[in-house]
């Protein structure tokens, strides 16, 4: 297959989300992106997919305001425009 050239190879690191944005549990992981989109992510083993998607190839956002409340088993997260809850 032809080589394209570097030019045309993907940037991961750009893609790389803000930590301070991802709130993570033994199988669950939520990126608040901003404060109208979030990534909810869940996988039975823990491993989750870094890599970006066609919707959101740039994801190194600044940190959205959002509050965290969190008891042993709910999780919710709140924005300007949503709350999410969500059961451990």
């Amino acid at each position: 297959m032809y080589n394209l050239g570097e030019h045309f190879r993907p940037n991961y690191g750009a893609a790389a989300v803000n930590s301070e944005s991802v709130i993570q549990g033994k199988k669950y992981r939520i990126t608040i992106m901003t404060e109208r989109l979030i990534r909810l992510e869940y996988n039975e083993n823990g491993v989750f997919e870094d890599r970006p998607t066609e919707l959101a190839w740039f994801r190194n956002f600044e940190k959205p305001n959002f509050q965290i409340k969190q008891e042993e088993k709910y999780l919710e997260i709140t924005t300007k425009y949503f709350k999410l809850f969500y059961i451990k």
